[in-house]
């Protein structure tokens, strides 16, 4: 071969290289998407086990408690499902009523946060804003009149309580009655001077005392011209309480100014007390009128998006505890899972029972049973009473039924692992079932009927946030935050929140 040939045949060799390369890098990425869809999850746990001769079965209570009624004897044949023993339920019975009752409550706030206030609501909500304005009206009006009653009742009490003690009290106050502290005499005299000004400014003031004042400034005058008069009189008590008679002073006299001044601190602190009780109630009635037209305005805004969601979790939160309410009480009876004749009864009505202790014993004659051991990252998701399918390797894909009858409460370690030993009986006799046979079980521990569902493939999990992207009708590529439940055995993920039906989610991207 020539030269030139082989150059010829390394060029086409590159040119081809080149070429595939160029396209590879400026190709757009393979993007597979599915539709979310409601869907049926399904949870399942998958071991294996093995077939055992079986004599008989020991049945417990899994919680503790007092022996209310004994269905079945020594000697009594039984039938699957069929109840041997009941403890006293009272108290879960009040559990699961509550249950349901929050359930009811819960509900009931969804269907009205989805429907919105009615027009009845909202109209009645009106009727509320309008009496709370007459409320607050008549609080106001009341406040006036306590301020006008306090300006009476202090004009009254130093005009004619004090005045008598005074010459010239509104122009030029000079005190008459003989004391020796000098310095106390200027002072009343100052004050009582200082109160004539404050009186008819007061008087003034209350003039322009009308629908469109504002209150709360009256208040803060009177409250402070209360407290002005109140020390004056505090400082005139002490001089009238020492006078004693002499000259023309009788003790009469005395007495009479000493009534005078009582009555008159009296008046003050009426005052005082009135004024701060009207300011409360006005207050409280402002107060009032305040939540009912907020109120009123959630109302004709109707629920926002967030809070229907917020509340519909809130419904599932309570179908929850209810659907554990009713487990509870279920368990509180103490059924025989296979059929059989009853061999052993260990407890008597009246007794207090412990958990996980063996009270009644039921024969299976021939009946096989699978013990299997179940590791302790699945235990936690086994009861007894659970069902399961069962299939032979000695037969294929033939099914079988069979239910949880006990779990072992003692882990048993296997190649470094904890395990707890589970028995489940045959629902139905089969003479093709043989002790020694090698079951293939799967037990259904969790199931969602109805729900939205991606593929397990679709949900990014990192730091504990899970995520999915999104698909556009544009093409591009969004990512949104999702909250998962449970992971079905086929691998589908249930969408609590965050992906719609009908959202397009990528599974995978070919670069």
């Amino acid at each position: 071969m020539s030269t030139y040939a082989i150059r010829i045949g390394v060029l086409v060799v590159i040119l081809i290289g080149g070429g595939y390369w160029w396209f590879s890098q400026t190709a757009d990425p393979q993007i597979t998407s599915v539709t979310a869809a409601r869907q049926d999850v399904v949870e399942e746990i998958i071991v294996t086990g093995i077939i055992v001769p079986s004599d008989r079965i020991h049945l417990a209570f899994e919680q503790a408690g007092k022996v209310e009624d004994l269905f079945a004897d020594v000697g009594d044949d039984v039938v699957v499902g069929e109840a041997l023993a009941r403890l006293g339920s009272e108290e879960l019975t009040a559990g699961l009523q509550e249950a349901e009752a929050a359930l009811a409550v819960e509900s009931a706030k969804l269907e009205q946060l989805e429907r919105g206030a009615r027009p009845e609501e909202i109209a009645i909500q009106k009727v509320k804003v309008a009496n709370a304005k007459t409320a607050l009206d008549d609080a106001t009006e009341d406040v006036r009149q306590k301020i006008r009653d306090a300006y009476t009742k202090l004009d009254d009490v130093v005009r004619n309580k004090t005045d008598q003690f005074f010459e010239n009290p509104g122009t030029n106050p000079d005190f008459t009655l003989l004391i020796s502290n000098s310095q106390l005499t200027s002072d009343l005299e100052q004050m009582r001077f200082s109160i004539e000004d404050l009186l008819r400014k007061w008087n003034t003031s209350l003039k322009d005392l009308n629908l469109s004042a504002d209150v709360e400034l009256y208040i803060t005058e009177a409250k402070a011209n209360i407290i002005t008069i109140r020390v004056f009189f505090d400082m005139l008590a002490p001089v009238i309480s020492e006078l004693k008679p002499g000259g023309n002073l009788t003790q009469a006299t005395i007495d009479g100014y000493r009534a005078d001044i009582s009555t008159a601190r009296a008046n003050i602190n009426t005052a005082a007390i009135n004024v701060a009780a009207a300011e409360k109630d006005e207050r409280a009635k402002s107060s009032a009128l305040t939540l009912a037209e907020n109120e009123l305005l959630l109302l004709e805004a109707g629920s926002t998006k967030e809070d229907i969601a917020a509340q519909r979790a809130a419904v599932q939160k309570a179908f929850a505890t209810r659907d554990v309410a009713v487990a509870k009480r279920a368990k509180a009876t103490l059924r025989s899972p296979i059929s059989g004749t009853v061999s052993a009864v260990d407890i008597s009505l009246g007794e207090i029972v412990s958990p996980n202790t063996p009270v009644i014993s039921v024969i299976t004659g021939e009946m096989l049973h699978i013990e299997v051991s179940i590791p302790e990252v699945d235990i936690t998701n086994v009861y007894v009473g659970d069902m399961a399918d069962i299939t032979l390797d000695a037969y294929g894909n033939i099914p079988f039924k069979a239910q949880v009858s006990a779990i072992d409460p003692a882990e048993t370690i296997i190649e470094g692992v904890p395990t707890y030993t589970t028995t489940l009986y045959f629902l139905e006799k089969d003479d093709r079932i043989r002790s020694g046979m090698t079951a293939n079980i799967t037990i259904v521990t969790n199931r969602r009927t109805g729900v939205i569902a991606v593929p397990g493939r679709a949900v990014v999990t990192k730091d504990g946030r899970h995520t999915v992207r999104f698909l556009e009708e544009n093409g591009t590529i969004r990512e949104g935050d999702v909250v998962t439940g449970i992971r079905g055995s086929d691998g589908s993920v249930e969408i609590i929140s965050g992906v719609e039906e009908g959202d397009r989610v990528v599974i995978f991207i070919e670069e």
